[in-house]
């Protein structure tokens, strides 16, 4: 390899292990990287192809070819959303709003400037220092994520910073603490039971129809439009006698709605959730107990019924039995054995909670 011509033609260029390098500080960020020749003519040429596009060493009225995180941020919600669920749409439109978590901080930001250092600091500001939950944090980190993700496919950015900065997130959540952030059921919210419609319920000729069942292939997040559940398959799950003559009195009691209403369409989760459940819990006399809470009591109950665990796994809708198995396997047998628990005519399994006796 020749030794580095002398001139400014060859500024900013060095060698390195029989390769040219190109190197500069453009502002506080450096910029070096492998131009793959060992040729000086062609490293210049492909030098100077960079910084035109890149505007590098152009007037600051040139510098536009880059936008900002803000002007991007339309352009995104404008051209790379239409795929998102409704909800995730709306949550992106607050995420990326002037008054939001992130335009503050990187919205003057050209996209290239942004670096795993910058979001660092950005989540100590917003997500830490604030007392915001892990999973707050990680929703706003996923709304920077599309961004600049958006920014990767068009060639503006060489790559996705956020990417460096989720592997150190996934290195601390290994700590007992930050497996309990992130636990799955931490906040549940009640999806199914909102997108529930008159029309997915299978009353059958009677009570006494074993064939009674809910079909669960609609959710209504949060209470907004309605859309696919958050499996995106549907699943039909059997309806016990005590939730039949309920939902049977509710519709009565409705004057027979339409099959396309919905079961509980004014319903707002946020009440739902930070006080009427309360208000039922203690009417209950069960103390507190998270939503979820009855979703796991009507797994584990079954299980210690002796009801098949791949029964279990396709009323919950887990993608698979080892899923089902992994949250619920303790419950499923042990060193003692227990009698499976019969059923009796036209009863489902959902009927056996009804016959399953207190705990001392």
């Amino acid at each position: 390899m020749k030794r580095k011509p002398k001139g400014s033609k060859y500024r900013n260029l060095f060698a390195r292990g029989g390769v040219i390098y190109y190197e500069r500080v453009v502002g506080a960020k450096r910029i070096r990287f492998s131009l793959h020749t060992s040729d000086w003519d062609q490293a210049a040429t492909a030098r100077d192809l960079y910084d035109q596009r890149k505007g590098v060493g152009q007037p600051l009225s040139c510098l536009d070819q880059m936008p900002t995180f803000a002007e991007f941020a339309e352009r995104y919600l404008e051209e790379d959303t239409a795929h998102l669920a409704e909800t995730t749409k709306d949550d992106r439109l607050r995420e990326l709003s002037p008054d939001g978590p992130l335009l503050p901080y990187f919205g003057a930001m050209c996209l290239d400037e942004i670096t795993d250092v910058h979001i660092r600091e950005w989540w100590n500001e917003t997500v830490q220092k604030p007392g915001r939950a892990l999973s707050t944090g990680k929703n706003f980190l996923n709304a920077v994520a599309q961004v600049l993700g958006y920014a990767e496919e068009l060639g503006l950015i060489d790559s996705n910073p956020v990417d460096g900065f989720r592997k150190m997130l996934k290195r601390k959540n290994r700590t007992q603490r930050g497996r309990a952030a992130t636990a799955p059921d931490k906040d549940i919210r009640p999806i199914e039971a909102l997108g529930l419609k008159w029309g997915a319920i299978a009353w059958g000729e009677s009570e006494d129809d074993p064939r009674r069942h809910l079909l669960i292939d609609h959710s209504r997040p949060r209470g907004g439009s309605g859309g696919p559940t958050k499996s995106g398959r549907s699943r039909t799950v059997a309806l016990s006698r005590r939730l039949r003559a309920a939902l049977f009195d509710a519709w009565n009691g409705s004057f027979r709605p339409r099959l396309e209403d919905y079961v509980l369409p004014e319903l707002d989760p946020g009440n739902l959730r930070n006080r009427e459940w309360r208000r039922i819990c203690t009417r209950a006399g069960i103390g507190h107990r998270r939503m979820k809470d009855l979703r796991d009591t009507f797994a584990s109950q079954l299980l210690t019924a002796g009801v098949q665990l791949g029964y279990v796994s396709q009323q919950l809708g887990h993608a698979d039995v080892a899923v089902t198995a992994r949250h619920y396997a303790r419950w499923a047998g042990g060193d003692v054995y227990r009698e499976p628990l019969r059923l009796k005519l036209a009863e489902v399994p959902a009927d056996l909670l009804a016959r399953l006796e207190k705990s001392p």
